[in-house]
């Protein structure tokens, strides 16, 4: 494949492990100083 064809892949996964590591982030953020019941909603 050209590279062209591969970028649009490349940045859909950029995104997606962007997206995905910030939740997690958040939640380990969360987990460490937040009371349970903020976490709750």
């Amino acid at each position: 494949m050209r590279f062209r064809q591969l970028l649009p892949l490349f940045g859909a996964l950029f995104a997606l492990y962007i997206i995905w590591g910030s939740t997690y982030f958040v939640i380990r953020i969360g987990v460490e100083s937040w009371p349970p019941l903020m976490m709750a909603g």
